[in-house]
């Protein structure tokens, strides 16, 4: 870990998330102790808008849509030529195994027409305080949210046709038995690069309405993979 980037979880975060990041980035052993500082800190820090959704009422009753779309994201572009060798080849197999559904590969030109994000983070992006790789989790988080359908990322390579009772799943993610020694927090419990889920739930309505306050005052990321 570069002494610059501890400097900045030092200042923006405090000592505990950063001597805790620290020494997870040194001893697998201290993901834990990591990972329990930096929920600690996002707990206290937006304690007002996590009790604001626990407050929140959802109507079960309530039909909520599933567009059914494979949703993914290519940055560059659809073009052949604009992508390297892996990405044309995963995207021609998500296409070729897709079933009846329509895979929408979303660019830098034409993923506003699809997901709204707010010109704040838009100028973070152009600044650099948010990269590429976050704003990919914000417009997933914003298209599940608003249409549903499944999330694939553009370097998942489909080796037979996607199964189609994923789509009448309430929400489906890719998650793996007995990995307590992965270091991240998900602990493959679940994925961000998959998942499939109806319109209007309160999980990514929380997710991306929380990456929106997060970003209101906040200039780095407290960990790379928030989600």
């Amino acid at each position: 870990m570069k002494l610059s980037q501890i400097s900045d979880l030092n200042k923006n975060f405090g000592f505990d998330v950063a001597f805790s990041s620290v020494c997870a980035s040194r001893f697998k052993s201290a993901a834990d102790f990591r990972n329990r500082h930096i929920l600690n800190y996002l707990k206290d820090e937006y304690s007002d808008f996590i009790s604001e959704y626990q407050r929140k009422s959802y109507d079960a009753a309530a039909k909520n849509e599933n567009s059914k779309i494979i949703w993914t994201l290519w940055l560059q572009g659809d073009s052949e030529d604009t992508q390297p060798e892996l990405v044309r080849m995963c995207l021609r197999n998500m296409k070729k195994n897709c079933g009846s559904h329509t895979v929408k590969v979303l660019t830098a030109d034409n993923f506003h027409h699809y997901a709204d994000i707010p010109g704040y983070i838009m100028d973070k992006v152009k600044s650099g305080e948010i990269t590429f790789t976050h704003l990919s989790d914000l417009i997933r988080m914003n298209l599940l949210l608003n249409h549903g359908g499944m999330w694939l990322d553009a370097t998942i390579f489909t080796a037979k046709q996607i199964p189609e009772e994923i789509f009448d799943r309430k929400y489906f993610t890719v998650k793996h038995a007995g990995r307590d020694h992965v270091r991240n927090v998900s602990k493959e419990r679940w994925t961000g690069f998959l998942q499939t889920s109806e319109s209007h739930t309160i999980l990514h309505d929380f997710i991306y309405h929380f990456f929106l306050e997060y970003w209101k005052n906040q200039k780095i990321l407290i960990h790379y993979l928030l989600i």
